[in-house]
């Protein structure tokens, strides 16, 4: 089974409602796509974070380590993947 380390760079909104940029980083079982949603949901964030892929910038090694820009959206269907602890958020 292939591996993505995907590097997200996004703005979301944090819990007094002001949008912050972000990176996020996880480890996803599925090549990511323009238009694939990934849910992030930590128990450090008030709500799960549901990310859209707008853009894939690189590919830094063959098919396994993709940066991103993302955007936050407010869409709980057709969701890739979701990542519950097993990320980093900078």
């Amino acid at each position: 089974m292939e591996k993505y380390t995907l590097t997200i760079n996004c703005e979301f909104i944090n819990e007094v409602g002001i949008l912050v940029s972000h990176t996020l980083r996880a480890d996803a079982h599925t090549k990511p796509q323009i238009e694939d949603k990934y849910m992030f949901i930590s128990r450090h964030h008030f709500k799960p974070i549901v990310i859209r892929i707008q853009q894939i910038l690189d590919y830094l090694l063959p098919d396994t380590e993709v940066i991103c820009h993302g955007e936050e959206v407010d869409e709980f269907d057709n969701i890739r993947e979701a990542f519950y602890s097993r990320f980093t958020i900078d």
